[in-house]
């Protein structure tokens, strides 16, 4: 499975693709009689339809856009700022703030990063729908919004919520170039 999110805006242009490569096959192949020249009857050229795409369901959608694995990194990096111990003497938030951020940069680069040079995500849209979901779970977590005193329980409660649940209704507004057939 790629990770690019497929619409049916997708699916719609990789048919029409393989139906104007089908037609420009058929003006090139030589004529299916050869009653005159005796050979044998040309067959006609097959028309690919291996990796023949199929819009995603929502729960496919919603799986393309969590960034898991920026996730694992950011939680990674989170527990690695905490359990310093230049953190344990006295009042030190804005330092606790400025690692936590930090780690949170490292994370919205390597979830960028990541879509595109591993999965080869190739829609602007479907990085950025990722990096704000990695944002808002970063700030149901608390992170650096925390230890400013931005984070509001229950409006970290709320925007995880409600990014869980529309993310499953975001389809990208343009369907893929150059996709295979």
């Amino acid at each position: 499975m790629g990770r690019d999110v497929v619409t049916e805006a997708d699916v719609a242009a990789q048919r029409e693709r393989i139906a104007r490569a089908a037609a420009a096959r058929s003006t090139l192949e030589p004529p299916g009689d050869r009653l005159l020249g005796g050979g044998p009857a040309a067959t006609p050229m097959p028309v690919p339809t291996d990796g023949v795409l199929v819009p995603d369901s929502w729960n496919q959608r919603l799986l393309k856009y969590i960034p898991a694995e920026a996730m694992g990194l950011y939680l990674a990096l989170d527990r690695a700022v905490h359990t310093s111990s230049a953190f344990d003497k006295g009042n030190h938030a804005m330092l606790l703030a400025t690692w936590l951020a930090t780690a949170l940069a490292a994370a919205m680069l390597f979830n960028v990063l990541y879509l595109i040079l591993i999965w080869q995500v190739r829609r602007a849209t479907q990085i950025v729908v990722s990096t704000l979901a990695l944002v808002t779970y970063v700030y149901g977590l608390g992170g650096a919004f925390e230890a400013l005193g931005w984070a509001d329980p229950s409006a970290q409660l709320i925007s995880v919520i409600v990014i869980g649940a529309f993310l499953v209704f975001f389809k990208p507004p343009r369907p893929l170039s150059g996709m295979a057939l």
